[in-house]
């Protein structure tokens, strides 16, 4: 799904039990973003699947909670970074922890 083009409502996959302040700012500016409440991993088959555009999780989590998510999306045609832009990469914690990630659909709406 090709992102939403200037003026668009983004929709933004969120989860119902884990809000962080980090995250509600960069749904916030994404002006207008229609918020779907999803459970667990359906937000990133929502992403693969093209019903909705990005996923952003700006708070930390377990590898084991985003690898298969990771797998789906980028199988699909998206694309999984942090929020600077970087290729989110597993493995280099000894805690197993990932400090954010953004699931894209689209990825050329990545930075």
């Amino acid at each position: 799904r090709r992102h939403p083009p200037r003026g668009t409502p983004w929709t933004v996959a969120v989860s119902r039990s884990h809000g962080d302040a980090r995250t509600e700012a960069f749904i916030a500016g994404r002006g207008g973003a229609v918020r779907a409440e999803l459970g667990s991993a359906v937000k990133f088959g929502r992403v693969a699947e093209g019903q909705v555009d990005i996923y952003p999780r700006l708070a930390p989590t377990s590898e084991w909670d985003v690898a298969a998510g990771h797998a789906v999306v980028t199988a699909a045609g998206g694309k999984i970074t942090d929020s600077q832009g970087a290729a989110l990469r597993f493995g280099l914690r000894d805690d197993f922890i990932v400090p954010e990630f953004i699931a894209w659909g689209d990825p050329a709406a990545a930075p």
